[in-house]
């Protein structure tokens, strides 16, 4: 077990003119997910759940939050692959 603060790995990046479009990129495809998926990446990344509080929650194995979630940030990092 211990902290799952290093499963996903998403890029850090400053927010300058030049990352702009990849900020608006990202948030739009996040409101493409499907209603599951954007509900868990919502409760991870934005109100900074750990995946235990998200497993209490919903009652859903860590196992399948962590699946789901790599699925959610694979679909977001394709649909905004073009911005660099």
């Amino acid at each position: 077990p211990g902290s799952d603060s290093n499963i996903f790995e998403i890029g850090s990046y400053e927010l300058n003119d030049n990352n702009e479009d990849l900020l608006d990129c990202m948030n739009r495809a996040v409101d493409q997910l499907f209603w599951y998926h954007k509900e868990i990446f919502k409760k991870k990344f934005h109100e900074n759940l750990t995946l235990q509080e998200i497993h209490k929650y919903y009652n859903i194995s860590k196992t399948h939050l962590v699946k789901d979630l790599n699925k959610a940030i694979n679909e977001i990092r394709g649909a905004c692959s073009h911005v660099e």
